[in-house]
């Protein structure tokens, strides 16, 4: 089983142009920005809103294709949907939520609330078959939601933003409930967040959405290794780096802007585009100008964020780059935002692709 999507689509000023390909048992994650349009991704995959241009194809049936005038309507898709906001119908118990789809098909309500009942059972909401939305908690509701999109036996899988309605608390539980469904799903699965740590918890397959458009994609571990842009280097907690590299004698330098970094040795490449990427532990701060002749740079300190025995210190432009440093090191009023500071990389710690 297969996914093929290349769909181009106008809402309002917003444009939506991304192509993806998924093969079954394997888990894409398609990670952006709020806006970026993941949720219509979702929508335009599950029919709910019409593409104008492009084609969806499942198993090699054409499920739209505008240029053909063909256009397959949602209840006929072979696709289970858990939106954002889950949707459950107020006015159904949580086993009528659940088979609902089914029944919708044509399937016989008794036929239906027995077929369904087993997968209650094993997301652990068996118990609250007779309940109603308002009488769940948000980790229940999550998994009755996830129960309604599978419970129509679909070969496309969408789960938009499943884990955001989970309070601290039950959201642990509910990622390992949602990961064995996940491993057990035999058909294609498309997840949706903005969580980097969802993305690395799920992903086989990263797709990185931004301003309508794929940024990135790829393996999860390439993707996370080897950014693109200056969001997927903050998911992956790396600062990245774009210039062009230049070789004199045996030094190679990369050339960004307004600021040039010694980055050791390279053996070929030079005079090309390339990417670095730098990590915030490999930057040091000083309030005065250090010793190093090479890859040091005057800066202000914008923000300062305490992560746990850490502080990560956000710099200005020109290179924006984020430092962490331990938390003794840091004290105020030297390191404070708005600060004056040197910052400085060794040629080693770049890592250029």
């Amino acid at each position: 089983m297969t996914l093929r999507a290349d769909l181009r689509l106008r809402r309002g000023e917003f444009r939506l142009d991304a192509s993806l390909e998924v093969e079954a048992g394997q888990t894409v994650v398609v990670l952006g920005p709020n806006g970026s349009g993941k949720s219509t991704l979702v929508e335009a995959l599950a029919g709910l809103v019409r593409i104008d241009d492009g084609e969806i194809l499942l198993d090699h049936r054409v499920l739209e294709r505008p240029r053909d005038g063909i256009h397959v309507a949602p209840r006929h898709r072979p696709v289970g949907v858990m939106f954002q906001g889950l949707w459950l119908f107020p006015g159904l118990s949580v086993l009528d939520n659940v088979a609902y789809g089914r029944w919708a098909r044509g399937e016989p309500r008794r036929v239906a609330r027995s077929a369904v009942q087993g997968l209650l059972e094993a997301l652990g909401v068996g118990d609250l078959a007779d309940r109603m939305p308002a009488e769940l908690s948000g980790g229940e509701a999550q998994r009755v939601a996830l129960a309604r999109a599978l419970a129509v036996e679909p070969r496309l899988l969408l789960l938009d933003e499943p884990l955001s309605a989970i309070d601290v608390e039950n959201r642990a539980r509910t990622r390992h409930v949602l990961q064995q469904a996940l491993r057990e799903f035999p058909g294609v699965r498309l997840l949706i967040t903005h969580d980097p740590l969802e993305a690395q918890l799920f992903a086989d397959h990263l797709v990185v959405l931004e301003s309508g458009r794929v940024a990135q994609a790829g393996p999860a571990a390439q993707v996370r290794s080897r950014p693109r842009t200056p969001f997927v280097a903050r998911l992956a907690g790396t600062n990245l780096l774009q210039g062009r590299l230049v070789r004199e004698g045996g030094t190679a330098r990369l050339e960004c802007g307004e600021l040039a970094f010694e980055v050791g040795r390279i053996a070929d490449g030079t005079g090309r585009e390339a990417f670095a990427t730098v990590r915030p532990g490999a930057i040091t701060l000083h309030r005065d100008k250090p010793d190093e002749r090479v890859n040091t740079w005057p800066s202000r300190i914008d923000s300062i964020e305490l992560e746990g025995e850490h502080v990560r210190v956000l710099l200005e432009e020109p290179a924006g780059f984020r430092a962490e440093l331990p938390a003794e090191r840091v004290h105020l009023p030297d390191f404070s935002p708005g600060a004056r500071v040197w910052a400085s990389v060794r040629p080693d710690a770049i890592s250029v692709y």
